[in-house]
């Protein structure tokens, strides 16, 4: 991992996208469109595909380690793993940028997983 995890920092990495029908309401009823889905899908032999590639972008909030403590004598200095405490978007092939805005947190060691790439191999169909 090039970028070294701190807070400020932000990771991108490719992302598989697949197509799917979302039902919409307009001014005319119900509408059905097509749309973007992070992940992949299976052929008929079990191989993954997606549709098309876009993008997962990481933005790091914050970095902590509980029970880190320096102020106390004889105080566990590693106790706990390290936290990344972080947001997460994803931008379809088209461009378009999505994503809750709700904070993640994770391990230092799940954070590098995750900001390493996608979980699976896959072809872009």
């Amino acid at each position: 991992m090039e970028n070294s995890i701190t807070p400020g920092s932000t990771f991108e990495v490719a992302y598989p996208f697949v197509r799917c029908e979302v039902e919409v309401m307009t001014d005319d009823g119900l509408n059905t469109i097509q749309s973007w889905k992070p992940g992949h899908q299976e052929d008929e032999y079990g191989e993954p595909f997606a549709h098309g590639e876009g993008k997962m972008i990481l933005d790091v909030v914050d970095v902590f380690q509980p029970g880190l403590r320096t102020d106390i004598p004889g105080y566990p200095h590693k106790k706990y793993p390290k936290r990344v405490f972080y947001l997460r978007r994803f931008v379809t092939p088209d461009g378009v940028e999505f994503g809750k805005t709700g904070l993640r947190i994770a391990t230092e060691a799940v954070f590098k997983r995750i900001a390493g790439g996608y979980m699976h191999e896959y072809e872009v169909a």
